[in-house]
């Protein structure tokens, strides 16, 4: 039977990124797409030189070392707890696959396995591919309804850094208890915290916070005033925002539940 180096790769890559988004799915954390392909070409990598090496110790030693070092770099870990707990995870959802496919082999027809599981085939590429896209739309369906269920009044806010003033679009969720310092955080979409940092907002570190999609960090920057428009002599002072990777619905800024005091 012919093996083509270039279809184990492949269907290497396809079913270590799909381990790895289901492992980040079900602890709830987040999705980062070169996280995620950072850790599958690791896991690739290992994969393939392994058969090359003809040393017994350092084959044990490279199959013992796969697993922590390719979900040290699935994502960013606040804790170390999280981190056994995420390699757990996907070890468990890497013997459930392997269990699958021994009983694959067993209950269908050797040829059907062959295409599945050999490496003259992208099969099994496309089956991880299709699991990826469907966990996709899931998590993006439960973005959007969990959007859909916030609570809280829209306004019209300045943005003021170093006494440059940016107009936004913004949303009071009686949702947002994220504190730093004691204070109320306000989450802001990155394009806006790009505009911020190039009128000279100062960076101020990260915040672990929990969403719909999981928790991750988010970097922090202070903004020096938030003025609402349309009430009188109505700011607040001195307000660290969360800068979001995506976008926040259809606002530019989500305000703390007590911004207003």
């Amino acid at each position: 039977m012919d093996v083509y180096i270039e279809y184990v790769i492949i269907c290497n890559l396809t079913i270590n990124a799909m381990i790895g988004y289901l492992t980040l799915s079900v602890i709830k954390g987040r999705c980062s797409t070169v996280r995620i392909l950072l850790s599958s070409v690791i896991g690739t990598v290992l994969a393939v030189v392994l058969p090359l090496i003809v040393n017994n110790i350092a084959v044990l030693a490279i199959k013992i070392s796969t697993l922590p070092i390719v979900t040290l770099f699935l994502c960013k870990y606040s804790r170390v707890r999280k981190y056994i707990f995420t390699s757990l995870i996907y070890l468990t959802i890497t013997a459930m696959l392997g269990g699958l496919i021994i009983m694959l082999r067993s209950m269908t027809d050797s040829r059907v396995y062959a295409l599945i599981a050999e490496g003259n085939s992208l099969i099994a590429a496309y089956i991880s591919g299709g699991v990826i896209l469907c966990i996709y739309i899931i998590r993006q369906i439960r973005g959007y309804v969990a959007c859909g269920k916030m609570t809280g009044s829209e306004c019209d806010i300045y943005l003021t850094i170093k006494g440059r003033k940016l107009l936004c679009s913004g949303f009071i969720d009686t949702g947002n208890t994220l504190t730093y310092n004691g204070k109320g955080v306000a989450i802001i979409d990155g394009k806006t915290a790009k505009k911020l940092i190039s009128s000279g907002a100062e960076k101020v570190g990260g915040i672990w916070v929990k969403t719909v999609s999981g928790e991750a960090y988010l970097k922090t920057i202070r903004i020096d005033r938030i003025s609402f428009i349309g009430e009188s002599e109505t700011s607040v002072s001195e307000i660290t925002a969360a800068v979001s990777r995506g976008k926040i619905a259809k606002y530019q800024v989500i305000l703390p539940a007590a911004i207003r005091g």
